[in-house]
């Protein structure tokens, strides 16, 4: 639960790679020293960051009560978070309720339970690699929506869909050599 530690935001795609899963696992473990993750309880990314991390350590945001058999019982969402939401989605007004709950979801994701503490960074896998507003592509998918608020509050990206970041990230981490024999 959020208590005025230092926050940073794990997502990213259902998609991502099988590697990087594994590499956002040990971020995930790396960073629970310093920092609580944000995230969303969605298969893929989302998991891979709370793999090795206790629940104290990470503050999940789900769009409903038990989505994807999540414990988390962060599912109450602030009524703001949509209309922020509804302001980085050109098709908003078209959306399913269910599908409207998940993007707003994501607001929470980067700015916290009451949306007034942002997280430090993210650190995500689209596609794309994209990191910045004008980056943001279809391929980024529903992981577009966080990045998109995240730039609004300048909030720093690191997409490891992006080659020269993923090389960045092993390298800092000594993440390389693991990374390589996955």
């Amino acid at each position: 639960m959020e208590n005025g530690n230092r926050y940073y935001t794990g997502i990213g795609s259902r998609k991502t790679p099988e590697k990087i899963l594994k590499i956002f696992a040990k971020l995930g473990e790396i960073y629970k020293e310093k920092y609580t993750l944000r995230s969303g309880g969605a298969p893929g990314a989302d998991l891979s960051f709370e793999e090795l991390i206790s629940p104290t350590e990470s503050t999940i945001f789900l769009p409903w009560k038990g989505f994807n058999n999540h414990p988390s019982t962060l599912f109450n969402q602030h009524p703001q978070a949509a209309i922020i939401a509804s302001k980085h989605h050109a098709a908003w007004i078209y959306l399913a309720a269910s599908v409207q709950k998940l993007m707003a979801r994501n607001v929470h994701q980067v700015l916290g339970v009451s949306l007034d503490k942002p997280s430090e960074f993210i650190i995500c896998w689209t596609e794309d690699g994209a990191t910045k507003k004008e980056h943001i592509t279809k391929k980024t998918g529903g992981t577009g929506l966080a990045l998109s608020v995240a730039c609004e509050y300048n909030i720093p990206i690191y997409n490891l869909g992006n080659p020269d970041i993923l090389e960045l990230f092993l390298n800092n981490y000594n993440l390389k050599e693991y990374y390589e024999s996955i």
